[in-house]
């Protein structure tokens, strides 16, 4: 969802300043950065491991650009490393939370994107948010 004049994804900047206030509450601002860093690591980690499966199992499949295979293995090296030395170094329970938390939306995401099943009280939920604060769908890539 965008908003419709500014072109922000206002309900995305919501839901992360929100989550990001929750969680400072009981912690500090550099625990938050720790815990930040830590799964955008993990992300960026996936993401490369994804690339390095695509460019690996399916070469067929057109390329915009062409990366050094090298590269993406430095970076997920590099990923793997921040994400487990934190672990490793000094374990802490919020780390558990963090990954419990990520892996939490698979339990929305099949019900409601996989298998489309939209309950009526989440369509009109939506619709009011949309009206609140004025947003639409994005519009999607055609390429």
């Amino acid at each position: 969802m965008a908003h419709v004049r500014r072109l922000t994804p206002s309900p995305a900047l919501i839901f992360t300043s929100a989550v990001s206030l929750i969680m400072i509450i009981p912690g500090s601002f550099s625990n938050i950065v720790n815990l930040f860093s830590f799964t955008a690591w993990l992300f960026y980690g996936i993401t490369i491991a994804g690339l390095l499966y695509l460019k690996i199992k399916k070469p067929e499949l057109p390329r915009s650009y062409r990366v050094p295979i090298i590269i993406p293995i430095v970076v997920l090296v590099t990923s793997v490393y921040l994400v487990l030395a934190p672990i490793i170094d000094q374990p802490q329970t919020e780390f558990l939370y963090v990954i419990l938390f990520i892996f939490s939306g698979v339990f929305f995401y099949f019900p409601l994107v996989y298998y489309q099943y939209h309950p009526g009280f989440l369509r009109s939920f939506t619709l009011h948010l949309q009206l609140l604060l004025e947003v639409a769908p994005a519009e999607k890539n055609v390429d």
